[in-house]
Parts: structure tokens; sequence; C-alpha cells
């Protein structure tokens, strides 16, 4: 495994008789959408894992409902919606999957669907996740800012569920030279050690500069 850290109807009128009075005009059976869960929480995963639910949707109106698009909030979640049309009493289908890779965290996803339900055009579902990560460095991005003349040191550090099985190596950094960077290790509160990178810049102008560096873990690709 190598990481990477990183330096938005018409209506008709009826005539009217002099002795009768007109029929009012007839209103048209409307549906009415409805979830048997509108939430789903998936609760803890690895990340790496395409996580999958299935909402249910009712149609408890008079009329048809018809089920235009499913929408999502973020590229890493699909909807596949499995009944376009629902009968009045009838129930059909959205299939939610979550691809949890590089999710790393606390996840909250909505899904949009569009219906003819008059009431309620733009209902909304939501999933949510709590990802571990496999390997990452927090922070992910460091930002130097010397004052010149001055040192400045930053350290980052390995996270996620393998952070013991890996082994890091520097495999290439670009960018700014004046920025000396190594393997940095600590120990842990349970005994262990914790690896990471530490990062030293002395400020000797102003200006400008970034840099990124790739990392080897020594841990396979899953």
């Amino acid at each position: 495994t190598v990481l990477g850290l990183a330096l938005v109807g018409s209506s008709v009128g009826c005539a009217r008789s002099k002795n009768k009075e007109a029929p009012s005009a007839a209103v048209a059976s409307p549906p009415k959408i409805e979830f048997v869960e509108k939430m789903h929480d998936f609760g803890n995963a690895t990340e790496g894992e395409k996580l999958t639910y299935v909402f249910k949707v009712k149609n408890t109106g008079t009329g048809p409902l018809l089920i235009d698009r499913v929408t999502t909030s973020c590229g890493c979640t699909a909807a596949v919606l499995k009944n376009k049309e629902v009968l009045p009493g009838g129930e059909g289908e959205i299939e939610v999957t979550f691809d949890t890779n590089r999710r790393g965290g606390e996840n909250h996803k909505t899904i949009t669907v569009m219906s003819n339900d008059p009431n309620n055009p733009r209902a909304e579902l939501e999933i949510r996740a709590n990802v571990e990560t496999l390997l990452a460095l927090e922070p992910g991005f460091v930002r130097l800012n010397p004052e010149i003349g001055k040192q400045q040191v930053m350290e980052s550090w390995l996270t996620g569920k393998l952070k013991e099985q890996a082994k890091l190596k520097i495999l290439e950094t670009t960018g700014d030279s004046e920025i000396s960077i190594e393997l940095a290790d600590k120990k842990t509160e349970n005994g262990g050690s914790l690896q990471g990178l530490r990062f030293k810049i002395t400020g000797k102008k102003v200006g400008f500069g970034n840099g990124n560096l790739t990392l080897e873990t020594g841990v396979p690709k899953i």
C-alpha cells in the first residue's frame, strides 16, 4: 500500500342551467409516498467495504405513485430504483450502496426521491456509517509557516486499523528542498509505538512553496 501526503391543469367549467346547480369538478386521486424506514445506520465498517441497504417505498394514497428519479449527495453513494410506479397500497424498493473507500470517519449521506406526490415531491432518505480507516496519516495536510530565522517542526502520525502492521519508508518527495523530512516514532500510552513523519524548516525568505510526499507502508494492498 502506498500513502500520499499533501504539503455544489387547466380545469373546464361546467355550464349551469337555470334550474340545476353545476356539479363540482372531479378531483384526481393523489398518491402518497411513505417509507418503512427513512434512515439506516450501518454502524461500524472497515474502509474498502461496499455497504448495501434496501429502502421500502409505500404508496398509501389513492392514485399511482410515479417515481421520476433518485439522486445522492455524494459520488460514493449509488441508488438504484427498482420500481418506477407503485400502485395504491403497493410497495417498491430503492437499493442504496455506499462505497467506504477513502471515507474514513463519521459519514452521513442523503438520497433524494422525486415523485408525483403533490405534498412531498422531494422526499429524503439518509444513511450513516462510521468507517474505520485502514491506513492514513493524521494530519494528511501539513502547513509550515516559519518566521524568518526560526525553525518550525511539525509531525504527522500513522493511524488506522493496520497501523501496527505498517513499516514506513519514504519513496519520493517533491517540492521545496528547504524542508527536512524524516521518519519518526513515539511511545503510546499502552506501551506500543506509533510511526510517523517529522518535518523541519527554518525560515529564510518570504515566499510560498508546496510539495508532496509518497510513502511505502509495507502492507500488501487489500
